[in-house]
């Protein structure tokens, strides 16, 4: 009696496997932008209807899932190729509808915590110069349907700065248009400052170098972020990784001890670095007057420690 054979697996999460797969093999190689994912998060409404049908049909007709498993190779190559609408890069995904200033003095407080929640787009935040007087100040592009919230308070001698952005995600008319949008943010750099980033979906550049840094939290969320960490002071970092590449920059001079826990995509140290466990070790760490300690939480993409020369 001729044995029966059952069919009873899917082809839509091997599919997404190897797919994901070859994504991060273009990110390493250079050939397709790690904002990309921002774009694949995007989509994931695609993904659960194509996991849904596999569950329900798949089993019992091979060739429905093999159908499914193409379609969305197609729907997955047209992303990373730009070709569907919701495709354009994360950077310059959504029209810039109009800019607001972003702007607040130091107000005679001796410390401060900055919060920063940004949307999408790009991100530079830098030192402002010696004499200004501002805690923050800078201009945020925003696109249609977002609004970017301010908030102020003091406590003592501390105060409390928030910028956040809301409704960065919705998808107008202008969504679809291909026009850069960006927030161009200066922070005092003599005031002692904790700082809070959520980086949002984009490219963000954290040049911190000149600032009197306390305290980092950064979430990386979803494209390429560079951190340039203060030369001077004894600050702490933590960095929980997102999906796309993670670059920390420590300027000579500067000793620090950067912990790396879990994550996909493997760390690569170039510089002065030297490796002590899960721990990447540079200058004289325990002695040093300026030194850093910093922890990253490992996200979906590689993590790249350079030293960072005048």
């Amino acid at each position: 009696m001729e044995e029966k054979r059952h069919y009873r697996g899917g082809f839509v999460w091997p599919v997404m496997l190897i797919g994901a797969g070859v994504v991060f093999l273009l990110n390493n190689l250079g050939l397709v932008s790690w904002d990309v994912w921002g774009t694949l998060l995007r989509l994931w409404p695609v993904l659960l209807i194509a996991i849904g049908l596999d569950l329900l049909v798949g089993r019992r007709f091979p060739l429905g899932s093999v159908l499914l498993a193409g379609l969305l190779v197609v729907v997955l190559a047209l992303a990373v190729q730009g070709a569907l609408p919701v495709a354009v890069n994360a950077s310059t995904s959504a029209n810039v509808d109009r800019t607001e200033t972003v702007s607040q003095s130091v107000d005679g407080v001796a410390r401060a915590t900055v919060d920063i929640d940004f949307g999408s787009g790009e991100l530079n935040l830098s030192a402002l110069s010696s004499d200004s007087g501002q805690l923050i100040e800078g201009a945020a592009d925003l696109s249609r349907g977002e609004t970017l919230r301010q908030e102020y308070r003091k406590n003592g001698d501390a105060g409390y700065f928030t910028l956040e952005s809301a409704g960065s995600w919705s998808s107008g008319p202008d969504f679809f248009l291909n026009q850069e949008k960006s927030w161009d943010l200066g922070l005092n750099r003599d005031l002692p400052l904790d700082l809070v980033v959520n980086a949002g979906a984009g490219k963000s550049m954290l040049d911190l170098v000149n600032l009197n840094l306390r305290r980092l939290q950064l979430d990386s969320g979803v494209g390429q972020v560079t951190v340039k960490l203060p030369e001077t002071g004894k600050y702490n970092v933590r960095i929980n990784g997102g999906v796309g590449q993670t670059i920390v920059m420590a300027p000579e001079g500067l000793a620090a001890r950067i912990q790396v826990d879990g994550g996909l995509g493997g760390v690569s140290a170039q510089g002065d670095f030297t490796r002590e466990g899960d721990a990447y070790v540079t200058g004289d760490f325990t002695n040093a007057e300026n030194r850093a300690t910093v922890e990253i939480d490992g996200g979906v993409g590689p993590i790249v420690l350079k030293t960072l020369s005048e």
